[in-house]
């Protein structure tokens, strides 16, 4: 075993005996488990703080009543890294109209070496690792989109956390030459990839990129960012929201939520009138350059097998008609849902930041009714913009 191996696997044991300590796990009258440092007691409540520093409370009578003797005799105790401001989750936020970015779109020079082909750049919220130099201003133009695909997350009121930094940053892994980005991992005529090591990969010519002597320079004819976008939103989404009961169906509508939002350089802007989903969804997008191009009458499975359909599934054979559902079905439920007050899929991903998975995560979605009558709701909805869904395939 190499010193390098040796060293990781250290390293990994340590962060996970410090996780345990710090974030023990914690049991609820349902059998669900989440992870969460116990503050104080407060009343009839517990009040937890979960690792990614969001407070929030739980009544006792919601937790297992082994681990209810178990806070009766903790003592109280202060958030983790008092240093660090802790931020709370944005739920009930107004949506935004547009996210226009703002701020300092400049990199700065990590390291370069030429000859060997590394260089390190930096901006705001990112670290750049890339196969070959790059001058400022191309630094400057990908570096805006990167950073206000940022400011973006964290204007949507959907908690949203980038869980894997590197000393405070998000990494992406650029590459001069498709054959370099294939050779490092990624899929074959994909656009950008995100890897389990929460990495983006991205070959220079999806950031509408072109070398024209010693140098690259900006393309802009033909460039489609969707595919880029979706990845970067995969970065920015917290750890929680992979879980079963939001991994697939949620995690990946959020990202094509993302991707089919009109983005103009340096500035998104949502549509809540559902007329960018359409295009996404039934044709080749807004700018005819990306979607899924499904057509307006689309088949899908009964809700709750879509819901609870497991990742493997969900991208397996019928990969394109899942990931434009699973955006119909997130664009519902931030928009069109509730006279346009997204209150159920708040409440679904508070229980998940509270630990709920599989299928009791999903009750918050329901409200109190059945699948059969939300598939009617949702159906009903979509067929008013024009696009007919119908449940059970």
């Amino acid at each position: 075993m190499s010193i390098a191996l040796k060293t990781l696997l250290f390293l990994s044991a340590t962060l996970s005996l410090a996780t345990a300590e710090t974030w023990p796990t914690w049991t609820t009258t349902l059998n669900r488990t989440f992870q969460a440092k116990f503050l104080k007691l407060d009343g009839d409540k517990a009040i937890f703080q979960q690792e990614s520093g969001r407070i929030f409370a739980t009544p006792l009578e919601q937790i297992h009543p082994n681990d209810r003797q178990r806070l009766q005799v903790m003592p109280a105790a202060v958030p983790a890294e008092p240093g660090l401001p802790v931020r709370p989750a944005n739920f009930g936020y107004v949506w935004p109209r547009g996210v226009r970015f703002s701020g300092d779109a400049s990199s700065k020079i990590v390291s370069e070496d030429r000859k060997a082909g590394v260089s390190v750049y930096e901006s705001t919220n990112y670290r750049f690792h890339c196969d070959t130099s790059l001058t400022r201003d191309v630094l400057r133009d990908f570096a805006t989109m990167f950073e206000t695909t940022h400011q973006f997350s964290k204007a949507l009121p959907l908690a949203m956390s980038p869980a894997n930094l590197d000393k405070g940053k998000l990494t992406i892994l650029l590459f001069e030459s498709l054959e370099n980005y294939y050779r490092a991992g990624g899929p074959p005529g994909s656009a950008g990839c995100y890897n389990p090591a929460g990495q983006v990969l991205v070959p220079m010519s999806s950031l509408g990129l072109r070398r024209v002597g010693n140098d690259f320079r900006l393309d802009t004819q033909g460039r489609n960012h969707s595919v880029l976008i979706h990845e970067l939103a995969h970065q920015l989404t917290p750890h929680c929201y992979y879980t079963p009961g939001a991994r697939g169906w949620f995690s990946e509508g959020l990202a094509e939520y993302f991707a089919a939002t009109p983005y103009h350089w340096g500035y998104f802007q949502p549509d809540p009138h559902g007329n960018a989903v359409m295009a996404y969804v039934s044709a080749l997008g807004s700018d005819n350059k990306g979607g899924r191009n499904l057509g307006k009458a689309i088949r899908l499975p009964k809700l709750r097998t879509f819901f609870l359909m497991d990742y493997r599934t969900f991208t397996g054979s019928n990969p394109n008609t899942n990931y434009g559902a699973a955006l119909l079905l997130t664009h519902y439920f931030f928009h069109m849902q509730d006279d346009g007050r997204p209150m159920r899929i708040t409440q679904f991903l508070k229980g998940i930041h509270g630990g709920a998975q599989g299928e009791p995560s999903l009750a918050p979605l329901l409200a109190g009714g059945s699948y059969e009558k939300l598939e009617s709701e949702i159906s009903e909805a979509w067929g008013r913009k024009g696009i007919q869904i119908t449940f059970g395939n």
